[in-house]
């Protein structure tokens, strides 16, 4: 991620922006704020308004538009005039932490709630008269406290006590903590393995079985409707009309989920690569990667938005 010699710091400095590409960089993220914003409100709205939406669904959709909402009104902005003028020499240390540790933790919140919504339509589609005891208010109070106090844990145990920075090279830390302008997430190669099989590995994993079981799943369906045919009955129309909303939440479900690995896969690498290469790797091509996960709290509402009203999501 920097370039570094062994005697000075010389070359261990974020990418220097002239003044027209720091007006680029502001007008596109200024963009991408904007949107993120307006798409999760309006997504939060029309949940809330539908009586339709199961109470489990309801609830974790709320939960995954309000966290990258909070993703597109703090974590986003402060990115944006951090890497362009620099924060830590202006607010501290203290201020990196905090949003280093905020950063942490709403994008793995996002990350799982989009799991647990997978989790949602697979158990809704797939054992369907289980649906009431595994996605319950009871469940919803577990998964939501178990999943929020998991990952307080880490953010707050591991990145504001200084254990992020266990076992980083003393001249990358003296460089990057001590004469850099901007605040850097900087982490130790135990932490980026940690974080990267917590907050990615394990929900790429879980969302891609999750798809393949709901896909196998539909197609198994659509095979007995149409073995059984259309021969008018209440029943049949039913059963089809039933397989048809599957296929739908099913189109929706993937499509939300190649997103997710099209924004968290590259940073996945990227990050890794960084790490392990003692940041070598370019910082311009890490930022991207950063932001490309960012993304997501782009992304997710505005797919929702545009599928809602053929995927059924969370319908009785």
């Amino acid at each position: 991620m920097y370039n570094r010699s062994n005697s000075t710091c010389e070359n261990v400095n974020f990418v220097e922006h002239k003044n027209a590409t720091k007006w680029s960089v502001l007008f596109v993220g200024v963009i991408i704020v904007m949107f993120t914003v307006i798409f999760n409100i309006t997504v939060i709205v029309k949940i809330n308004r539908k009586r339709k939406l199961k109470t489990f669904a309801r609830f974790f959709l709320t939960s995954l538009a309000s966290v990258d909402l909070c993703v597109g009104v703090t974590i986003m902005p402060v990115n944006i005039v951090n890497e362009l003028y620099g924060l830590k020499q202006t607010a501290g240390m203290l201020f990196c932490d905090i949003l280093n540790t905020l950063d942490y933790m709403l994008s793995t919140a996002s990350i799982f709630f989009l799991t647990i919504l997978t989790f949602d339509r697979y158990i809704a589609l797939c054992k369907p008269f289980e649906y009431h005891r595994l996605c319950n208010k009871r469940m919803i109070v577990i998964i939501t406290f178990s999943t929020w106090l998991f990952i307080i844990a880490i953010a707050f145990g591991i990145i504001p006590t200084g254990m992020v920075y266990y076992g980083v090279p003393e001249d990358i830390l003296f460089c990057v903590l001590k004469e850099e302008k901007a605040c850097v997430f900087l982490m130790s190669k135990y932490f980026a393995v940690l974080s990267s099989t917590i907050s990615i590995l394990v929900p790429v994993i879980t969302i891609t079985y999750l798809n393949v079981q709901l896909a196998c799943h539909i197609r198994r369906q659509s095979n007995i409707s149409a073995k059984i045919g259309f021969n008018g009955s209440t029943a049949t129309f039913i059963d089809h009309r039933h397989t048809s909303q599957g296929v739908h939440v099913a189109k929706t479900i993937a499509v939300l989920t190649i997103s997710f690995l099209f924004c968290w896969v590259p940073f996945f690498i990227v990050l890794n690569i960084s790490v392990f290469s003692e940041y070598t790797l370019s910082y311009g091509i890490y930022v991207v990667a950063n932001w490309l996960g960012y993304l997501n709290s782009t992304i997710n509402p505005f797919l929702y938005i545009l599928l809602e009203r053929k995927s059924c999501i969370g319908r009785h």
